[in-house]
């Protein structure tokens, strides 16, 4: 926890001002514009006697960091985190929960969050290891999972995938005909054009498919696109109206601190400067007129050490890079 003025401050007993999230992986975080906070879940810290799954909400308003942990879910990871704007809550759902530290257990369970306290909803995540977006033209949100026996765990092995969308707390089934993803499945709604982006890498190039509210729609590149990797970070760029892919973890598992947007008909590196450094397993969050990437895992400043991890909060915007303080 930073000093401010050589005091540490507190809200009530829940929540602490400027309490940064300690660096984490396979956390997620969302952005709510209503509120202009970007809001961080879930993950997995590391500590001398192994691994943690807390249960704090993080909140960056801009100015500083506020965390809250109200009695509500588990912690976990590889869950849904995602601000439904049409609702003005976050919802979170799904993921994978350490019950000890030889057993591992499937979430369905499904929550809203209002900024203060957590509610249970009466439905479940129809799909494992789910990824989301929010689809702001619809109001609703998309998720893509693993559908194929729903009690084992796959790490990231899965044989059959669906696309649901989340509206007026129901759930509907749209597809199960979409990309078989043996790898990292990372989603983006692209609001100008109207559609899902999901890229999908191989060995020999990538593929970018687009559900149109009807179809998937298929792009293949062999050339003039991003090399193969796992763990990219993709979002939505609302100044620039396309979607952009950082970083990863290449096939010879190294960091990738590359950088990309897709107009829907080509790809194109963007080349900046003073930008963050290579990583892997970054996330990113779309606000008004900017984007958010948080934390991922970086470079080992010492070879003895298991994973290095950040904790850093970048905003593009306008075309440029700027750590947040």
């Amino acid at each position: 926890m930073r000093v401010v003025s050589g005091l540490f401050f507190f809200l009530f007993c829940t929540t602490a001002i400027f309490s940064q999230p300690n660096p984490r992986h396979l956390e997620e975080i969302t952005f709510d514009n209503a509120k202009n906070k970007l809001l961080v879940f879930g993950g997995s810290e590391m500590k001398k006697d192994g691994w943690t799954e807390p249960a704090m909400v993080y909140e960056w308003d801009g100015k500083g960091w506020h965390s809250k942990e109200p009695k509500g879910p588990v912690g976990r990871r590889g869950h849904v985190w995602i601000h439904d704007e049409s609702k003005k809550q976050t919802v979170l759902m799904g993921g994978v929960a350490t019950v000890d530290v030889s057993k591992d257990t499937i979430l369905f369970d499904m929550w809203t969050w209002d900024g203060d306290k957590w509610e249970l909803i009466n439905a479940t995540c129809p799909v494992k290891e789910p990824e989301a977006v929010f689809d702001p033209v619809n109001n609703r949100i998309l998720v893509y999972g693993d559908a194929n026996n729903r009690n084992q765990i796959n790490y990231n092995l899965a044989t059959a995938f669906e696309l649901w969308e989340y509206h007026n707390s129901s759930w509907k089934k749209l597809s199960t005909d979409g990309p078989d993803i043996t790898g990292s499945r990372m989603l983006a709604f692209d609001v100008e054009r109207k559609k899902l982006v999901v890229p999908v890498f191989e060995q020999n190039g990538m593929t970018v498919w687009e559900w149109t509210n009807k179809e998937w729609i298929k792009t293949v590149f062999e050339k003039e696109a991003p090399a193969y990797r796992s763990k990219f970070a993709i979002g939505y760029d609302p100044f620039e109206k396309v979607t952009v892919l950082f970083g990863g973890l290449s096939g010879n598992s190294v960091q990738l601190g590359d950088f990309w947007k897709w107009d829907g008909k080509k790809w194109k590196r963007i080349d900046t400067k003073n930008g963050p450094v290579a990583r892997n397993s970054a996330h990113f969050a779309t606000g008004k007129d900017h984007l958010l990437l948080f934390g991922g895992s970086v470079p080992k400043k010492a070879p003895e050490k298991e994973i290095e991890l950040s904790n850093e909060l970048w905003i593009w915007k306008n075309s440029e890079w700027v750590l947040s303080k």
